[in-house]
């Protein structure tokens, strides 16, 4: 038999400051039991498999967004020229 997959399926940032408590509380509450090993630590656990967890300044995540929005647009005007 061969071993599991390892691979994370999803990429989930969360936000680090003083957002942070608010958002593992929420998870928390939906059943997503969310861990961090101490305050400096970046790389919270997560008690649903398949998750890359990684916290992140609010802004940086955004910024992300933002780009792969933009990515996403201009794969799509490409597809639909074809």
């Amino acid at each position: 038999m061969a071993a599991a997959d390892t691979t994370p399926l999803v990429h989930l940032a969360l936000p680090k400051g003083h957002m942070k408590d608010s958002v593992f509380q929420l998870m928390n509450e939906s059943g997503m039991k969310v861990k961090l090993g101490n305050d400096r630590a970046y790389r919270p656990t997560i008690s649903v498999p398949g998750f890359d967890v990684k916290l992140l300044k609010v802004r940086i995540i955004v910024s992300s967004l933002e780009a792969l929005i933009q990515q996403s647009r201009r794969s799509h005007k490409t597809f639909s020229a074809c």
